[in-house]
């Protein structure tokens, strides 16, 4: 879908620079470019199945032929059709997606099964016992909430301590590498990249000033900047405790490691860490963003995406890197 749209994007811009039609046509056609890529991006970061994604790109593409088409340009003579003369027709209505609301904790069952069945409780023992040929009354809906969150859970593991972003991230950090000019290029979500934000990639790199670093888009929505960084003393467990619980990040890791002959070495590692419960705008925009990020930063030699601390534990990143060396 992404390659016929964007052969309509271009077919359309050459017609917008032979004057055969209007700058609204040609935005018409070039939001409709950019939904598609959002379609695309949503699929791949597993935001929709791939039968749902066949059926929007069926209502998306029927959507779009009823807008700018490039057929309607002109005639083979390249004469202007009469239906030039109408006003361009509004770009397809967005597609939209939605995520079920977590479950509430068990804690909160807990409490609302128990204030529920509260009040019930009083004139159960002041009745009279029932006959023993009586059927059982059916249970009330508390009761089944109750017998719900009964039985004991198993052992969970240790709750990671979250600590919020660290609001000393440096600034005005000098160019040290770096082949591609920032320039005014953007992602295809129409985000930006800072110059601090790829200067400390290679601070870390180079200096090895900082063991970690994590960046984030904006409250804007129109820039990637630094979020949070870690000194030298650092752990992988400091890495994931600053990763939030309901939002994304980007993160780099600088992971050391020894290998069985004694070499010391070092990977830098990339993240793209997207929990279940952030919102699908923000899911969106990081996945549309993030190679364009990447393409910034040379040197990185692993990149792990996640959405639960389970996937990334330090044995598992370990294993990896070191499987990384003896390939």
């Amino acid at each position: 879908m992404a390659d016929a749209t964007l052969q309509s994007l271009l077919s359309t811009k050459a017609a917008l620079d032979l004057g055969l039609i209007s700058q609204a046509d040609f935005d018409a056609v070039k939001n409709a470019f950019l939904r598609a890529q959002q379609i695309k991006a949503a699929l791949d970061v597993g935001l929709i199945k791939p039968e749902d994604y066949e059926e929007t790109k069926r209502e998306f593409l029927g959507a779009l032929a009823g807008g700018v088409a490039v057929s309607s340009v002109g005639g083979s003579n390249g004469s202007a059709p009469a239906a030039a003369a109408k006003p361009p027709q509004p770009p397809p209505k967005p597609v939209s997606w939605s995520i079920p609301p977590p479950a509430p904790p068990r804690e909160q069952l807990q409490q609302q099964a128990a204030a529920a069945g509260a009040p019930a409780a009083a004139p159960q023992q002041q009745a009279a016992p029932a006959p023993p040929a009586a059927a059982a009354a059916p249970p009330t809906a508390a009761a089944a909430t109750a017998a719900m969150v009964a039985p004991a859970a198993a052992p969970a593991r240790p709750p990671v301590h979250r600590v919020p972003s660290n609001p000393d991230v440096p600034t005005n950090i000098p160019k040290m590498g770096g082949i591609k000019q920032l320039s005014q290029g953007t992602s295809m979500s129409g985000i930006a990249v800072t110059e601090d934000a790829v200067n400390l990639f290679y601070l870390m790199r180079l200096k090895a000033t900082y063991k970690w670093a994590m960046w984030q888009v904006d409250d804007s929505g129109q820039s990637v900047v630094i979020a949070a960084v870690g000194d030298k003393q650092s752990s992988w467990a400091d890495f994931l405790a600053a990763l939030p619980d309901a939002d994304c990040r980007y993160g780099v890791f600088d992971f050391d490691f020894t290998t069985p002959d004694g070499q010391k070495l070092h990977k830098m590692i990339f993240l793209n860490w997207a929990p279940d419960s952030a919102r699908v705008k923000a899911k969106m925009m990081y996945a549309s963003t993030k190679d364009f990020f990447k393409s910034h930063l040379d040197g990185l030699s692993l990149e792990f995406q996640a959405s639960d601390l389970d996937e990334i534990s330090e044995q598992e990143v370990g294993d990896a890197v070191r499987a990384l060396k003896r390939g």
